[in-house]
């Protein structure tokens, strides 16, 4: 369950309260845009928690996660694609982990925003708009219902984003969202 840690930290899978997510079998992007990694890379902070972003030169980033739980530190890495749609940025994280307790069946998907104030804002999915587009035939996946939890595990993101429209409303900004704030490199005196 460590790279649930992660999740919540990043707001990717907003697993605290729920097993339920949508995942995807690909990632977003084979690599991510120069614009975008220059918006992403860096330290951020989440509540108590700390998570860095980096990419490598393939333009594949990597998230790691280190928060205090359980009296000891946690750290939860996750290789990153991010892409931008229109006015929507979309994200798909993959969990780096030896773990086979800890690897879903796909990448989580999320929604999300770089402010100007310096701040990254993740959207929760809407599950029921998800669970209706795959329903409709919109985006090919399929939806498994447990007796707790739902996840929807889409087939291609990548390709069907086009198909799907405004995305704004299978992410709805709710008190679920997550703020990470930006935190400022360090300059020796």
């Amino acid at each position: 369950m460590k790279f649930l840690i992660t999740c919540a930290t990043l707001g990717i899978a907003l697993l605290h309260c729920s097993c339920s997510a949508v995942l995807t079998k690909t990632h977003i992007a084979d690599r991510t845009e120069d614009l975008l990694q220059d918006k992403l890379q860096g330290i951020w902070q989440h509540e108590d928690g700390v998570f860095q972003i980096e990419f490598d030169e393939a333009g594949t980033g990597w998230g790691a996660a280190i928060e205090w739980e359980d009296d000891a530190f946690e750290l939860s890495q996750a290789r990153l694609q991010a892409k931008q749609f229109g006015e929507s940025f979309l994200m798909t994280a993959e969990p780096v982990t030896t773990d086979p307790d800890d690897n879903p069946e796909g990448h989580f998907l999320v929604r999300f925003a770089v402010l100007d104030s310096g701040e990254l804002q993740f959207f929760p999915a809407d599950l029921k708009a998800f669970e209706k587009m795959v329903g409709d035939g919109k985006i090919p996946g399929r939806v498994n219902k447990g007796k707790y939890s739902t996840v929807i595990l889409l087939d291609d993101i990548a390709g069907s984003v086009d198909k799907v429209g405004a995305l704004e409303k299978a992410f709805p900004g709710t008190e679920e969202t997550i703020y990470l704030r930006r935190l400022p490199a360090f300059e020796a005196p």
